[in-house]
């Protein structure tokens, strides 16, 4: 059906007679047998089988909500799904109301307060266990998600528990109130028996604690841990079983007495647990029909007298056999041995041989009657390009490999209160996210449909996961000076993908526009060389910005780069003079000359003609004196002066485009070659005079 409930609120009595409801399934905003119990509800010996129950909140086998009313030798199994306070038999047990010799082996997922019998607890569980695998997000707890109640007594947990956070092998998480928990135990060793404890009013643990699967099988009476437990309430078994609850109604006078009218026996064990005894006669064959997969069978074959004893297994799927040559043969019917759904049926014979000779066939007709699980929680790949993919181990199912039916990948936003379909999501195992729902703190998860290896089909919901932008770690300032290489390492995480892209810009500074030019700036490592002309002041800053996409969000980081200004020396091109007609001028333009400088073209201050005579050693800077009034950037060499081999240079001081002052010399001219022509000329123009 995909009805929301079968009943509405419930204020009666309503009585099971120990029968069971087999195969429900309920997919829709609700799903659960009852949707409320009053306080003068009683629901008695029902067991919800094979249930499929998927919904938001409050999703169960038998009640949503229990508002103070009473279930008692009641049991689940199958598989619960939803989102908020899910439980296997009750999603929600309130105001002073009773659970009480009850238990769950459905497995049970969900998203918070998930409990293997019960989500959300605020009131008493007395005599129950669960024994069935819980899934969820937080505030996950073998027995109850979230305890609010009054007290959890003589039970205990042996299901698997799976979860991110908040998690305990009897309760997930412990409310606000004054709680307890009592005589109770959970033998899962991965997580605490209360996953998170209340600091203000934290829950009494009286004489409970998580303890091994040996010490939650071993006793066989009311004794060690279970010696406040009553054996009316509890079968024992034997060493290698977990106790079982028995059917009782104590004094309860809402229900008529155990063992009247259409009552079960007291004493008898609630059903789908346990095991099975056949007492076998000496007749040569001997046919059991009623047999369930994953059931355990004791053929009990005992003789008087001395007798010695053989069991085979002569036909049908191989199962583990205890000791063989004893009377009692006992083993354990594997939980996926029947293929071919509900109705399927498997033979398994045994052959007894007493004292040797042939005496007994015993052949047991096994019946798919139950889902014995589900397969592993499937889990989120994320891959590149925003593309995440679900995988799903089939061959995890106790029932066996099966199908892949369906597909339906989900979002949630980062409050997550409701999630919803997926814009244009694929039907297969992968998922691209769109550029519109790759927002930060998204989650996304699918819903998979499939069908195990004897045909039962359940829906259930991967892990979630969720979407981040690309994380940069702060890169702190860094300090350079011109003409150096910087190299900045940037560190990059990013939870979801990994097809990054990175842009690097300068923002701010002297040059901002030609500083990354030719940089590798498409990489989380920027190398980029500092002109040695960058400062204009003692100290520049270069304010760079690092930007990471995935393809649908940016993530940016500033990085500042302080640039200390030095002196890069003087001009890259020494100066040469040139004569002409007796004028000394420099080669070069002076602007052009200047601009060789590494910090830039600046300014020249002053220019000062220098002399050394022919017969000197101009090699001795003593050798050279400045000539008087020769201080502009040409020289009309005098008469006295133009003197074949005497040598002229020019130095000059001038401040770069860093302001640093700096004084250059050039190359020296050795007057000779226009000597004779020099005094000829000086000779006329003193005749003309």
């Amino acid at each position: 059906s995909d009805a929301s409930i079968i009943i509405e609120d419930f204020d009666a009595i309503f009585e099971g007679n120990g029968h069971t409801l087999s195969n429900l399934r309920i997919i829709g905003t609700n799903a659960f047998l009852f949707r409320e119990l009053s306080k003068t509800a009683h629901i008695n010996g029902i067991g919800i089988v094979n249930a499929e129950m998927h919904s938001k909140d409050f999703a169960s086998s038998l009640a949503g909500r229990n508002d103070g009313g009473t279930v008692t030798n009641s049991y689940s199994t199958g598989q619960v799904h939803g989102s908020d306070s899910i439980g296997g038999l009750v999603g929600v047990n309130l105001n002073k109301g009773t659970i009480a010799n009850s238990y769950n082996t459905a497995s049970v997922s969900g998203d918070s307060s998930v409990g293997g019998l019960i989500g959300f607890n605020a009131a008493t569980i007395n005599n129950s266990y669960n024994a069935g695998p819980v899934s969820g997000d937080s505030n996950v707890g073998g027995l109850v998600g979230w305890e609010n109640g009054i007290a959890i007594i003589n039970s205990y947990n042996s299901g698997s528990i799976s979860s991110t956070s908040s998690a305990g092998g009897l309760v997930g998480q412990d409310g606000r109130f004054n709680n307890k928990i009592e005589n109770s135990y959970s033998n899962v060793q991965t997580y605490a028996l209360v996953g998170t404890i209340n600091s203000q009013t934290p829950i009494s643990i009286i004489n409970s604690t998580t303890v091994t699967d040996a010490e939650l099988q071993s006793p066989t009476g009311p004794t060690g841990i279970y010696s406040a437990w009553s054996d009316a309430d509890w079968y024992f078994g034997t060493s290698s079983e977990y106790p079982i609850l028995r059917y009782t109604t104590g004094t309860n006078a809402n229900y008529l007495a155990c063992g009247m009218s259409q009552q079960p026996a007291c004493g008898n064990t609630l059903g789908g647990q346990g095991i099975r005894l056949f007492a076998i006669s000496a007749a040569t064959d001997v046919r059991i029909t009623e047999i369930a997969e994953g059931e355990t069978v004791a053929l009990d074959a005992t003789r008087t007298g001395d007798v010695t004893y053989e069991w085979k297994q002569t036909d049908g799927p191989n199962v583990s056999l205890s000791t063989t040559n004893s009377a009692v043969l006992r083993f354990l019917v594997p939980s996926n041995v029947v293929v071919g759904g509900a109705t399927a049926t498997e033979v398994l014979i045994f052959h007894l041989m007493v004292n040797g000779n042939s005496a007994t066939t015993v052949s047991i007709v096994v019946h798919d009657d139950s889902d014995d699980g589900r397969i592993a929680e499937p889990t989120i790949t994320k891959l590149a390009a925003r593309k995440i993919t679900v995988l799903a181990d089939l061959a995890s199912d106790p029932d066996g490999v099966g199908a892949i039916k369906a597909y339906q990948w989900q979002i949630c936003s980062s409050t997550c209160s409701q999630w919803q379909s997926a814009s244009g999501a694929s039907t297969n195992n992968s998922y691209q996210i769109p550029v519109s729902e790759a927002v930060a703190n998204n989650r996304f998860r699918v819903q998979l449909t499939y069908r195990d290896g004897q045909n039962y089909q359940k829906t259930l919901s991967s892990t979630s996961v969720i979407y981040v932008k690309p994380i940069i770690t702060d890169i702190g300032p860094i300090a350079t000076t011109e003409g150096e290489v910087v190299k900045i390492d940037a560190a990059v995480s990013d939870a979801n993908f990994d097809d990054l892209n990175y842009v690097w810009r300068a923002t701010t500074g002297d040059k901002p526009a030609s500083i990354l030019a030719a940089s590798s700036a498409a990489s989380t490592t920027l190398v980029f060389t500092v002109p040695k002309n960058w400062a204009n002041t003692t100290q520049a800053t270069l304010s760079l910005l690092l930007s990471v996409g995935d393809g649908a969000t940016t993530s940016t980081k500033p990085v500042l780069v302080n640039i200390a200004r030095t002196d890069n020396g003087g001009l890259a091109t020494t100066p040469t003079i040139i004569e002409t007609d007796g004028k000394l001028t420099i080669a070069i333009p002076i602007s052009t000359l200047l601009a060789s400088d590494p910090d830039g073209a600046g300014m020249a201050e002053n220019y000062q003609w220098q002399l050394c005579l022919a017969n000197a050693d101009c090699s001795k800077e003593a050798e050279w004196q400045d000539i008087s009034g020769a201080t502009s950037d040409a020289y009309q060499i005098s008469k006295d002066k133009a003197v074949a081999n005497n040598q002229f240079r020019v130095q000059f001081t001038y401040h770069d485009g860093q302001s640093y002052r700096q004084t250059a010399i050039s190359e020296v001219l050795r007057y000779q070659q226009k000597a004779m022509f020099m005094r000829l000329k000086l000779f006329l123009e003193g005749a003309l005079q």
